[in-house]
């Protein structure tokens, strides 16, 4: 790597772990890339890069999807190059190569998030050359966020990159930082100290003015100045740096799946799962969710509701199932367990609890399909239909009643046949009652048997006919008051019936004579204050003309006077 280093380091193998831990801040930052190079090499308390390997590992911690990672310092020199893979529940695994003047580092290393931001990891270094050939990097990263973003708040971090046997304290590569958002998603600055032979402060500054652009300028002691730009595309993003140490070029690839969309995946099944009150499911959706972005918070949010929703759901399942079960209602004590069950499926005490009432339900059904057996031997076709329907509400997963069920349908099918001749025979010979208790045996095994219900219209039509003419005989005969009372029932029954209509009017014009004689004798038992008859004879002056004024006044009259007189009569 092509940069002025301060002071002439000899790469004897007793000495080559030092030139990295001893290199300029700055230096090492091209190692770190470009970004960390802008930001002054301040960058040990936040930045998500799969460079971070050498910065600071608790930081890879942060990378939710594969990567790869080229830093160069002037344009063609490359100085490291990392990978990262990204397991949910487990961690980040990385891997890079950092050249060191004549010398390469190996490293291997890996970071997991705990207490749900932070970030903890290590690193093993390899250098052929140097002895002992082996050392090791550790850091942690601590980050309190507010509860919108994840690009707000406070951040530090410490790191220590050279621990090995032989190391001398200025030697270690001790690294300690903090940063904070004074503008949440737009504006971050840090500062960092890196102890060395000549210890040094390092600040930086990263704005965001666009969503597709950042910022970075950064400062090595007030000594040097740096400045930088990162741009974003679909798969790789861009990273440009330059300052008083020469200038710097980085590229971090993606590969796979973004995190982002991974996370809204997890989010949306556990969403779903929620809705359903599939809570443990949600629960797990939502975590894996967060495995992919630790500041998501609206999947922070729900995981946390859902664990309250299944003590709660689980609990008061299980208690209204208990319930049942003393009652002896053990098919909806087995769906209140299996729904706990589905919510929880680790629930062993559901679980214990389900297989007791299953194993008694699963006998009654037995004993259900027994009973629908012996019925089809008996020929009662529409109970054996009744009972198995039954036992198949109580297991629906039933296989061996589905088809029990089938065979029912095609008997009841030509038992259909023969009641529908039956009932139309009885019809034509106008055995009204008959052939009505035979469409009506239809109907109930098969609801919508059209037949049979065009048969119980006739019938109902045929009988109200028989009606019509008895009002016809009643009314040639003069019997007026009884036709009308009949036209009259068969009206209420069929308000759109023709006949019945036509001859109801006809006998009211046939009544209307005697309207003036029922009125007046209604007067006269009104003035002896003998209202009940009164009322009486106005009832059918109203039948035969429902508008005549005169009896309709009296008539209320009578109506009030007649329940005074029967208040009094109750209060004496």
């Amino acid at each position: 790597m092509r940069s002025r280093i301060p002071c002439r380091l000899s790469l004897h193998a007793s000495t080559v772990w030092v030139l990295l831990v001893l290199l300029p801040v700055s230096a090492l930052a091209q190692i770190t890339g470009s970004t960390d190079y802008a930001l002054g090499g301040s960058s040990v308390m936040w930045y998500v890069r799969p460079s971070a390997l050498y910065r600071n590992p608790a930081e890879l911690g942060r990378i939710h999807q594969s990567e790869f990672f080229l830093s160069t310092n002037r344009w063609s020199n490359l100085s490291s190059m990392t990978g990262t893979h990204f397991q949910p529940f487990v961690g980040t695994f990385s891997a890079g190569i950092a050249r060191l003047a004549t010398t390469s580092q190996y490293s291997l290393g890996y970071s997991g998030i705990f207490l749900g931001q932070h970030g903890v990891g290590g690193a093993v270094n390899i250098n052929p050359n140097a002895s002992p050939s082996v050392s090791l990097g550790f850091g942690v990263s601590v980050h309190f966020p507010d509860s919108t973003s994840q690009n707000s708040g406070f951040h530090g971090g410490l790191s220590i990159a050279n621990l090995n046997p032989s190391a001398r304290p200025e030697q270690l590569g001790l690294s300690a930082g903090v940063g904070y958002w004074p503008l949440r998603n737009k504006l971050r600055i840090q500062a960092s100290f890196v102890q060395g032979i000549e210890p040094v402060g390092a600040f930086g500054v990263e704005a965001f003015p666009l969503s597709w652009l950042s910022l970075q300028m950064g400062t090595e002691s007030f000594k040097k100045i740096f400045a930088g730009v990162s741009v974003p595309f679909q798969y790789v993003q861009a990273e440009f740096a330059a300052g008083k140490d020469g200038v710097s070029l980085s590229f971090n690839f993606r590969i796979g799946e973004p995190a982002v969309a991974q996370r809204t995946k997890y989010f949306e099944l556990g969403v779903q799962a929620y809705n359903e009150e599939r809570f443990s499911e949600a629960r797990q959706m939502l975590l894996r969710a967060l495995q992919y972005d630790e500041s998501f918070f609206p999947a922070r949010s729900l995981a946390e509701k859902a664990s309250s929703s299944l003590q709660e759901s689980s609990a008061r399942n299980l208690e209204e199932g208990k319930n049942s079960e003393s009652k002896g209602n053990d098919v909806e004590s087995e769906r209140l367990y299996a729904q706990v069950i589905k919510m929880d499926p680790h629930n062993e005490e559901a679980q214990s609890l389900w297989a007791g009432v299953r194993a008694r339900n699963q006998a009654y059904i037995r004993r259900l399909i027994a009973t629908g057996d012996s019925l089809m031997e008996k020929k009662n076709y529409e109970q054996a239909q009744r009972v198995y329907e039954q036992a198949l509400e109580i297991d629906p997963e039933n296989e061996t009643i589905s088809p029990r069920l089938e065979d029912v349908a095609v008997l009841l099918k030509f038992s259909a046949q023969a009641n529908l001749t039956r009932a139309k025979s009885y019809l034509d010979r106008n055995l009204l009652d008959d052939a009505q208790r035979e469409f009506e045996h239809i109907l109930a095994a098969d609801p919508k048997n059209t037949q049979a219900r065009a048969g119980l219209e006739t019938i109902r039509v045929r009988r109200l006919n028989e009606i019509v003419e008895r009002g016809k005989s009643a009314f040639n005969e003069g019997k007026y008051f009884e036709a009308l009372s009949i036209f009259s029932e068969v009206l209420q029954r069929d308000d759109k019936h023709r006949e019945a209509k036509t001859h109801f009017d006809k006998t009211r014009v046939a009544l209307q004579p005697e309207l003036d004689k029922y009125f007046k004798t209604g007067l006269q038992f009104y003035v002896k204050e003998n209202y009940r008859a009164a009322l009486e004879s106005w009832e059918k002056a109203l039948i035969i003309q429902p508008q005549h004024q005169a009896t309709l006044e009296y008539y209320k009259r009578a109506q009030e006077k007649q329940k005074a007189i029967e208040k009094l009569e109750k209060e004496n």
